[in-house]
């Protein structure tokens, strides 16, 4: 259950664009070359810290939320992850995983690491700009509780980069422009009734559904990203209703 110690990312009475609502968002991207790298990673800190269960954090994580110019359009790289993996299994994310006590100095060479061992980018190809918020997803499946930091980056030349996903972790790769993504026709939202109920986005502009923490994530993201102009930040939310019969 949730505790007033920690926040949700959007509930019935707290939405996300109100926890975002104080901080100041970046002007309009069109190309890479246009992203004001710090106050794009200072905005994007400012996102709350998210935590969906109080249970103690055991394990560390890392993701790549991936800046690419694809075809000539600006866009966020995603992987599908394999059938053959032990938990959420086809679902979109961004590249990533645990990190490793004896490899992995901090967070960013995490994400790269996992980033070239999933889908072939180099890490050399990769310039970091920054980390985000800590996030803590619902109760992992297992022993093990992780946190998870995303890391955000600018792929260079992905047009010329040779993709080589890892079919044991990822089925394939895609990017879904920025464009799409802030297209009202391709945002959606989840509803849930567990607690006093919350609401997260949904994306369908790309190859695949993107929901679930991805979704939070790029909707965080876009948020630090984009004036409130240019992507609204409110997610619909229906209040939980009980029918009262009259005797």
């Amino acid at each position: 259950m949730f505790t007033s110690k920690y926040l949700r990312p959007i509930s019935c009475k707290i939405q996300l664009e109100q926890l975002l609502g104080k901080i100041g968002t970046c002007r309009s991207i069109m190309t890479l070359k246009e992203i004001p790298a710090k106050e794009l990673i200072s905005k994007f800190k400012k996102s709350p810290e998210i935590r969906l269960n109080d249970k103690p954090v055991t394990k560390s994580a890392a993701v790549l939320i991936g800046l690419c110019e694809n075809k000539g359009k600006l866009g966020l790289f995603y992987t599908l992850r394999s059938c053959l993996m032990k938990s959420h299994t086809r679902q979109v994310s961004f590249p990533g995983g645990i990190m490793e006590p004896n490899v992995d100095k901090n967070y960013e060479d995490c994400a790269l690491r996992e980033t070239q061992e999933e889908t072939g980018i180099p890490q050399s190809s990769v310039e970091v700009l920054g980390t985000g918020n800590i996030l803590v997803p619902f109760r992992s499946k297992g022993v093990d509780q992780i946190q998870i930091v995303p890391v955000v980056g600018i792929i260079h030349n992905f047009d010329q980069i040779e993709l080589k996903p890892n079919s044991h972790e990822v089925e394939k790769v895609f990017t879904v422009s920025i464009e799409k993504l802030v297209d009202e026709r391709y945002r959606h939202h989840t509803q849930f009734r567990s607690g006093r109920g919350y609401s997260t986005p949904v994306y369908t502009a790309g190859d695949e559904r993107i929901w679930g923490l991805s979704a939070i994530l790029t909707h965080l993201f876009l948020s630090a990203l984009l004036p409130q102009d240019k992507y609204p930040r409110k997610i619909p939310h229906v209040q939980p209703y009980q029918l009262k019969i009259k005797t």
